[in-house]
C-alpha cells in the first residue's frame, strides 16, 4: 500500500525514521478503523453529558451478507449505466463478481436474471467503446 505523510512540522515527523513510524501506525489504522462515531448524551435527571464512542471496524467482502454484494452489485450497475461521477473505482467487471458471489438466495431466478443482464450491458458498453475508436 502506497501511504504518502506529508511533514508540516513537529518531532513526530522530525526524520526520515519518524516518518516511517507515522506511516505505519497511520497505515494499521486504516485496516483496522472503519470510522468511528461519537454519541453525547445527557441523563433525563440532568448532571453532564456523556460521550460513548463506537467503532466500526473494516470487514473483508468476503465476510458481508449476500443481500449486501447484491445490493452493491446493483448499485454500482446503476452508477455505471449513468456514467455517474461517484461510481469510483466501479466496473462491469467487479458488479458480475459480486452478483455472482451472492447468487445462493436466489430462488425466484431474479438475481441470476440480473447477471444476465449486466452481462449484457458490459457487452454492449464494450461494443459501444469499440466503435468510437
Amino acid at each position: 500500500m502506497a501511504l504518502i505523510v506529508q511533514k508540516y512540522g513537529g518531532s513526530s515527523v522530525a526524520d526520515a525514521d519518524g516518518i516511517k513510524r507515522v506511516a505505519k501506525r497511520i497505515a494499521e489504522s486504516r485496516r483496522a478503523e472503519w470510522m468511528t462515531v461519537n454519541i453525547r448524551y445527557k441523563p433525563a435527571a440532568g448532571g453532564r453529558s456523556q460521550r460513548l464512542p463506537f467503532t466500526a471496524e473494516a470487514v473483508d467482502g468476503a465476510a458481508t451478507s449476500e443481500n449486501l454484494r447484491f445490493a452493491s452489485a446493483v448499485a454500482a450497475f446503476g452508477m455505471l449505466l449513468r456514467d455517474s461521477a461517484h461510481k469510483g473505482t466501479a466496473s462491469f467487471e467487479m458488479v458480475d463478481k459480486l452478483a455472482r458471489s451472492a447468487l445462493s438466495e436466489d430462488k425466484a431466478g431474479y438475481r441470476a436474471e440480473f447477471v444476465a443482464l449486466a452481462a449484457r450491458a458490459r457487452e454492449l458498453a464494450e461494443e459501444v467503446r469499440a466503435a468510437q475508436r
